[in-house]
């Protein structure tokens, strides 16, 4: 029943990032909350059955299993959908701003980019909105999974446009400083926009890890080409290496596909 007050395509995994509407997105906090209180009321509800039941239909009796998955998988679809929402927003800004801005012609790095204070301002509102609402149990779960996608997403969206050059690539690591310390502050931040306390060490080493792979990545983009496959490797940790990334670096910085072969050789053969 609580399933089905979710948004229709919070179970479908192939569903692209929907941008929910205010009341939807609180829709979806009221169920977290619901849930919780289903997960605390669940272990005395069980008991009060086992008492009341005869003692060989007892073991029969089996709500904290079956009920508490359940409800913790509407907690997660949840917060998921929440965080899904944010992305559709911001993706809106990125199309609309980033993407259709020349940066292979950028040449002065100098304030923080327009989109990206746009972004901060929508995560900023969002989660203001979230956490007045949700059960605080739940509320460093939401930022957790916020710094993982927005993170993420920003790396996604740098690597959509066509083509850059040196001093884009600097603007980038600009911007995505913008977004650290947006995330930084989201366990935090207060209704009225202000932040109160320090969040804890756990959550900015999370931060700092998210935000480093970005940043790494960022500047192999800032490379002279001549020494960018080996920046890569020096900078790109072994594991998440890919070819296909390395490729795709390389065609924003204007290398054409014939030419792949000059910068890629080593890299293949250490794969």
């Amino acid at each position: 029943m609580l399933k089905k007050k979710l948004p229709a395509r919070t179970f479908d995994e192939t569903a692209t990032s929907p941008v929910l509407s205010d009341d939807d997105e609180m829709k979806c906090v009221y169920l977290v909350n619901t849930c919780e209180y289903c997960l605390e009321t669940i272990p005395q509800l069980h008991q009060q059955i086992e008492d009341i039941i005869s003692d060989e239909f007892v073991d029969n009796v089996d709500l904290k299993d079956t009920a508490e998955d359940m409800f913790r998988e509407v907690i997660n679809s949840s917060i998921k959908e929440l965080v899904k929402s944010i992305e559709g927003r911001n993706e809106q800004v990125y199309s609309q701003q980033l993407l259709k801005q020349n940066w292979l012609q950028f040449e002065q790095v100098s304030d923080t980019s327009a989109y990206i204070k746009t972004v901060s301002q929508i995560i900023q509102a969002r989660t203001i909105a979230v956490k007045s609402a949700i059960n605080p149990t739940y509320a460093n779960f939401f930022t957790n999974k916020m710094v993982g996608a927005m993170s993420e997403q920003f790396l996604k969206q740098i690597y959509r446009i066509k083509r850059v050059n040196e001093t884009s690539s600097h603007q980038f690591q600009l911007d995505l400083e913008e977004l650290k310390n947006t995330l930084l502050c989201l366990p935090s931040l207060q209704q009225n926009g202000q932040t109160v306390g320090k969040p804890s060490d756990t959550y900015i080493t999370y931060v700092n890890k998210s935000i480093t792979k970005v940043e790494r990545r960022l500047k192999v983009l800032s490379y002279p080409l001549e020494v960018l496959r080996e920046t890569y490797e020096s900078l790109v940790e072994e594991d998440q290496r890919s070819e296909k990334e390395l490729e795709l670096i390389l065609t924003m910085r204007g290398v054409l596909k014939k030419d792949f072969g000059k910068y890629l050789t080593d890299f293949i053969n250490k794969l």
